[in-house]
């Protein structure tokens, strides 16, 4: 029997040329909310497509009945990146985000990667925390016009400078960013378009999300979180794990994934500490206390990680899954079923070398790298090679 695809979309040509999909898949349309449900309640489909403005013209509901009938469907939202007002919230409501008229090739990977982001989505855990998350930041759109943009074959730094300069709040944080002492120019940059000249579109990418996270929290002043160390942390594991990525190997993509995955790796800390302040600072007691790691106190505590946490939000964005993978695993790397070395590799290792570095005060027991895990990829012996790396010696 084929795979149903429901598309509840104001034109089909939302999203064109869906013939091409393999045969397995049977796609069927329809222009409202109403007619979606009929047409469910004779197929039950097992990919929801949902455009965000007939979404929001029903007031959520048809999303809300979906989940309650259908809640093994994965749920696909729509959205035009031009729209003001178009914001997708990572509350777990919905599997992945798209853009309108993306390749249909996009909706099938986008299925394969809400598979595996259901299964962390329907963990009781993450069931039990996703919902006291009221706090959660919504697919940048700057991000999503980048996207859009490599796509064209008139692609350019210019181009892509233009769509950072329409943001002014991204433009300041970039340009504040690249002339930090962290990347340690001897000049300053002063326009979005020298700084991607300068980054590289895979870094400007990876930096743009980092800032527009960091950008929509504010911390509790009597909170024990503190938001520039995490910053600061942040950026040093993303550098590591693009340095270490270099060093093992010459697949530039490979070493742009483990850079993005080491600036969002502890993203879902950030979550926790604003949606969950008191909760937040009593794992902090606890793991110092009893001598444990902080994600050992997770763990006792809310049966779950900030890294859990931290790749389902972001995996809603649509980021590949390698990318999604290296956060959700980055302390549990053994768990991963990958064979080689892997952006699951470089982060590990990075946040662990960081922490060797720079040790988190109170924190009797910090995070520590995965000898079996290592040698289980017969990646032993470059442990020390990637420490000097990092260290600079």
């Amino acid at each position: 029997m084929k795979r149903g695809i429901l598309c509840v979309v104001k034109e089909p040509t939302d999203l064109p040329d869906l013939d091409r999909l393999p045969e397995e898949w049977e796609v069927a349309f329809a222009g409202n909310c109403t007619q979606g449900l009929e047409m469910m309640t004779l197929r039950p489909p097992e990919v929801v497509v949902l455009d965000l403005e007939i979404e929001r013209e029903d007031n959520g509901r048809f999303l809300s009945l979906n989940m309650d009938r259908y809640p093994d469907a994965i749920r696909i939202m729509l959205f035009d990146p031009s729209d003001k007002r178009a914001v997708v919230k990572s509350d777990g409501t919905v599997h992945q985000c798209l853009v309108k008229r993306c390749a249909p090739e996009t909706v099938i990977t986008a299925v394969h990667r809400a598979r595996l982001l259901n299964k962390w989505l329907m963990d009781p855990a993450i069931k039990r925390l996703l919902p006291r998350m009221h706090k959660l930041p919504s697919v940048p759109s700057v991000y999503v016009r980048l996207i859009q943009e490599l796509k064209s074959p008139d692609i350019s730094i210019e181009g892509i400078g233009m769509i950072v300069a329409d943001d002014f709040a991204m433009t300041a944080k970039l340009l504040q960013l690249v002339n930090s002492a962290f990347f340690g120019l001897g000049r300053t940059i002063t326009s979005p378009a020298e700084a991607v000249g300068y980054l590289g579109i895979e870094r400007t990418k990876a930096l743009v999300l980092l800032a527009h996270t960091f950008s929509k929290y504010e911390i509790d002043k009597s909170s024990a979180f503190s938001i520039e160390k995490l910053w600061a942390h942040s950026l040093v594991t993303g550098k590591f794990a693009r340095w270490i990525s270099e060093e093992e190997t010459t697949d530039q993509e490979l070493a742009g994934a483990g850079f993005t995955a080491g600036l969002l790796h502890d993203i879902g800390k950030l979550m926790a500490a604003v949606n969950l302040p008191q909760d937040y600072n009593s794992l902090i007691r606890r793991a110092q206390e009893e001598a444990i790691s902080f994600e050992a106190a997770e763990r006792q505590t809310l049966g779950t990680t900030h890294a859990e946490l931290g790749a389902c939000v972001l995996g809603i964005w649509g980021l590949p899954l390698e990318i999604l993978e290296a956060i959700a695993f980055h302390h549990v790397p053994n768990q991963h079923a990958g064979s080689t070395f892997s952006p699951v590799t470089a982060v590990h290792v990075a946040n662990g070398i960081e922490h060797e570095l720079n040790p988190v005060r109170g924190e009797a027991a910090p995070s520590r790298i995965d000898l079996d895990y290592l040698k289980r990829l017969g990646l032993s012996d470059r442990l020390e090679s990637w420490r000097k790396l990092c260290r600079g010696s």
